[in-house]
């Protein structure tokens, strides 16, 4: 009996063995069954396995994605000088002088025309453009940019008096008599009024501002083209100001020894508010580029035209008394008026530049603008005047209502040289 339980024990025993030898998993068995984890040491000098962390972003909250080493500036600044001219402006004959004796009448062998009948240069101005943009993936595919750019306000004075013009020492305001249909001027109209300083002063304003959605549609290595489009805005301003000083002579029946002031202000502005569309090229040879914006705004356009006339007179035995109108803006012209009409305005622009560091960007530019059908304050003089309307004027009314509003409609261009910078992020 205890042979046979001796034996069984050492059975068992065997058995228990063996089992435990099959479950556990030989030396070069290095595979796990599905659903079991196996965890690998290794030597404390080994290099952890897997990629580096990804490079954490300036501001996160831009891309809701983590970005990687080589991830592209998706964010620009631009800031730049533009040197700009633009195109004159066209004046009329408005002050003619002459020897003693003359009367100032345009086509008369003896008149001289001082100021007007000719284009006024405005010259050259400072100003500025200003861009920021952003891509809104890592593949720059999609972005959305604003900028803002201007022309500063350039001033020109045409002073005509007796101590500029000293060869001329009768000046008179040319004009066509809407009575007779004859050619008049101030001299005739008031016999007993001596100009003695007129000064004219011109000024012209433009602005412009956008935003702008950019869409990839080819690059390469060293090209890359985009659609551009969005909402646009072009303003432009100009006007025109004659400031008149007179004295009557002591000896004139009426008003004798009295000074007389005019003045006339002509005032326009045109505002484009619409959309844009165009294309931008962009050519890269390592740090160097080459870029053409060309594009056409297009919308709705007001045209706002302002007419202003003022005269007083200053009396030695009296107060001095204001008068509504002036010399060429009068009852029949004063106001403030405005219009809307559909317009489109082609423009280019041409930059070459350089890059530093994959950040830094130093560039010159070229930028032309043409828009087509603009007021110009010039342009709404309208020199067919009804003399009754003028202050202390000795004409009884009769014949048309002139001057009347014109609405005279031109072209302008502006263009402009540029040195900017650029960073990005």
């Amino acid at each position: 009996m205890r042979r046979t339980v001796s034996a069984g024990f050492v059975v068992l025993t065997a058995l228990a063995v063996g089992l435990a030898e099959e479950s556990s998993p030989s030396p070069a068995d290095v595979s796990s069954p599905v659903g079991v984890f196996a965890e690998v040491v290794l030597p404390s000098d080994a290099p952890p396995p897997g990629p580096q962390s990804p490079v954490a972003l300036q501001w996160p909250w831009v891309y809701p994605y983590a970005a990687s080493n080589n991830a592209p500036r998706n964010i620009w600044l631009d800031a730049e000088y533009v040197l700009w001219w633009s195109k004159e402006a066209r004046l009329p004959p408005l002050v003619t002088g002459g020897p003693p004796g003359s009367t100032g009448i345009l086509g008369q062998p003896d008149t001289t025309i001082l100021a007007g009948a000719t284009d006024l240069d405005h010259n050259h101005r400072s100003g500025g453009r200003f861009t920021a943009g952003l891509w809104l993936d890592y593949d720059q595919t999609l972005g959305i940019e604003g900028g803002y750019q201007f022309a500063g306000e350039r001033t020109v004075h045409l002073p005509v008096g007796a101590a500029v013009r000293p060869a001329e020492p009768i000046l008179a305001r040319p004009f066509d008599d809407a009575q007779t249909g004859l050619p008049s001027s101030s001299r005739v109209l008031f016999p007993n009024l001596r100009i003695q300083f007129v000064d004219i002063a011109s000024s012209t304003w433009f602005q412009g501002a956008e935003f702008s959605v950019l869409v990839n549609h080819w690059h390469g290595p060293a090209y890359r083209v985009d659609f551009v489009g969005g909402f646009r805005f072009l303003e432009l301003q100009d006007e025109l100001r004659i400031l008149e000083s007179s004295k009557i002579d002591r000896n004139a029946p009426e008003l004798g020894g009295s000074r007389i002031y005019r003045s006339d202000e002509f005032a326009v502005r045109n505002r484009l508010v619409g959309a844009h569309a165009g294309l931008q090229v962009k050519v890269m040879t390592g740090p160097f580029f080459g870029s053409v914006l060309g594009r056409v705004s297009f919308g709705g356009m007001e045209q706002q035209l302002d007419i202003r006339g003022f005269t007083l007179v200053d009396s030695p035995t009296e107060a001095p008394e204001p008068y509504n109108g002036g010399f060429l803006a009068l009852p029949s012209n004063e106001g403030v008026r405005d219009r809307w009409k559909f317009v489109a305005v082609p423009e280019l622009t041409a930059r070459l530049g350089c890059t530093f560091r994959h950040r830094y960007t130093l560039f010159v530019g070229y930028t032309i603008l043409y828009w087509a059908e603009v007021l110009r304050a010039g342009d709404q003089i309208d020199l067919t005047l009804n003399p009754a309307q003028m202050p202390i004027s000795p004409a009884v009314m009769d014949g048309p209502n002139r001057p009347e509003v014109l609405w005279r409609e031109t072209s302008f261009w502006i263009q402009g040289l540029s040195l900017g910078c650029e960073i990005r992020f």
